[in-house]
């Protein structure tokens, strides 16, 4: 019991040993072992709270997965601002949290960049990011919105109403920026003067990109492609699922994302499948045989449209005599359709499978390629050439 008590002694005394000393502040071992285990406990706890955090917005919100890593981050820097603050003035050290406080609002002001009489301090930033960032998140979630509301309307179609909401998004993100620059202190003036001076730079260096984002405005307000239209641009045919200011994606038939440029619709030709209408005509070519009855043809092709659902009722399918081919009477159907504009060849497939059928039962034959050779007995001007050279050539004599 002795030994315990002078070791116990000892250790205390070793404990209490000052590490670092001033006038004010008296570091011992102690402190230190005991600012390593609240630290590393600290530490624990925010790697724990972080993950709790982060399951519970992933299962109970829609937000996105880098907006959940965000919250994340920032809820645990936060809880280490605190936590430490706490440890800090609990401690030997002496640092009050009002010290703490201090320290930090001193460094969030200073100046970092001197643009003008209001110089640019770190808070600035640190404001203008995270309210320009809940600006577009927040502005982003009312353009789904109104969207989906919009596309209630019978009046308004898909495209119309993605137009709408677009323009005004940009528009209020704008605005809000400039709100936000005001609230942060920062001097419009002095963005105007750089903005001045960064134009020459944009003229010159980034014209493309300046000429894409105005004809994504130009696109937005004219609205000669919307979000939902058929469209062939540039050797690209598919439909428009999303406008940009700087450019649109066009999905293939194959699944196939493509991005093309907004000035590729103001500068160049573009076919709209859907402009303003999504009744597109397509035409099937369809040859008989020359003993063939061309009102029977006729009917047939007429009751292969009739039957295929994709074809629409009113405009009512026709049929066209096209003329006398070399080998065929040439007949085209010409059907309208709603559904297949994006699958034409899905249509004409169909169409082909009923046409085939409807001929067969009306005994219509369909004929294939033919070629009337006449031969000519002997070759009057033989005699011109050498018997060895006709032998040659491959000509014999009847």
């Amino acid at each position: 019991m002795n030994w315990f008590s002078e070791n116990l002694g000892v250790l205390s005394q070793w404990l209490a040993q000052p590490v670092f000393a001033n006038q004010n502040t008296v570091i011992t071992v102690w402190s230190i072992l005991a600012l390593v285990s609240l630290f590393s406990l600290l530490a624990i706890s925010v790697t724990f709270l972080g993950t709790q955090v982060k399951n519970t917005l992933e299962k109970r919100s829609a937000l996105p997965p880098t907006t959940v890593s965000l919250v994340t981050r920032a809820s645990q820097a936060v809880i280490i601002f605190f936590g430490s603050t706490v440890i800090l003035d609990a401690s030997d050290v002496d640092i009050s949290a009002s010290q703490i406080f201090e320290f930090t609002s001193s460094l969030f002001r200073t100046p970092l960049i001197p643009v003008g009489e209001q110089p640019i301090t770190l808070w600035m930033i640190t404001f203008v990011s995270v309210l320009g960032y809940v600006l577009v998140y927040f502005t982003g979630k009312m353009q789904r919105w109104l969207a989906e509301k919009l596309n209630k309307r019978p009046s308004l179609d898909y495209g119309t109403a993605q137009s709408i909401t677009s323009i005004l998004r940009y528009a209020l993100i704008g605005i809000g920026f400039v709100i936000i620059l005001q609230a942060a202190g920062i001097d419009l003036s002095t963005v105007t003067v750089i903005a001045g001076a960064l134009g020459l730079g944009v003229g010159l260096g980034l014209q493309n990109i300046v000429s894409n984002l105005v004809s994504g405005l130009v696109v937005m307000f004219e609205r000669p492609v919307k979000v939902g239209d058929r469209i062939e641009v540039g050797g690209v045919l598919g439909d428009v699922v999303k406008l940009n200011l700087r450019a649109a994606t066009i999905r293939t038939n194959d699944n196939i994302e493509i991005i093309v440029p907004n000035n590729e619709f103001i500068n160049g030709n573009v076919t709209n499948w859907s402009h303003s209408s999504r009744d597109v005509r397509l035409s099937v070519p369809v040859g008989v045989a020359y003993s063939s009855d061309p009102e029977i043809v006729k009917t047939c092709l007429m009751e292969a449209a009739k039957d295929c659902k994709m074809v629409l009722n009113t405009p009512s399918p026709d049929v066209i005599f096209d003329g006398f081919g070399d080998s065929a009477l040439n007949f085209e159907l010409r059907v309208y359709t709603t559904t297949h504009v994006n699958k034409p060849k899905v249509l004409k497939s169909t169409l082909n499978f009923l046409i085939f059928q409807k001929l067969q039962e009306a005994k219509i034959e369909i004929p294939f390629p033919q070629r009337d050779l006449h031969f000519k007995s002997g070759f009057p001007e033989q005699r011109r050439f050498p018997e060895k050279t006709l032998s040659k050539a491959g000509i014999q004599n009847d």
